[in-house]
């Protein structure tokens, strides 16, 4: 679990350079703080949400299986940025 949590941890960095980067190039400046607010909104607000399936995740299938489903969650994710040209190139 730890190994899993460190990698995850390792990657989001550069996952959130890279999302915040393209953001602010395709938002205009004038819907700069709105667009802000509304992902901070969203992201902070996931993050009760997360907590609450997490804990139930764990109660229900053990922590091994819960963490090999949210390792491969962030693998989906990944691959998907990796190999779709648009979130690639402008």
């Amino acid at each position: 679990m730890g190994v899993a949590t460190a990698l995850i941890f390792f990657a989001a960095p550069f996952y959130n350079v890279a999302y915040v980067s393209r953001r602010l190039a395709l938002t205009p400046d004038a819907l700069q703080s709105w667009v802000n607010s509304v992902a901070r909104l969203i992201g902070f607000g996931a993050a009760p949400v997360g907590v609450a399936v997490t804990g139930v995740l764990l109660q229900r299938i053990g922590p091994t299986p819960t963490g090999i489903l949210f390792v491969a969650g962030q693998v989906i994710v990944a691959l998907v940025a990796l190999l779709i040209p648009a979130i690639r190139h402008e």
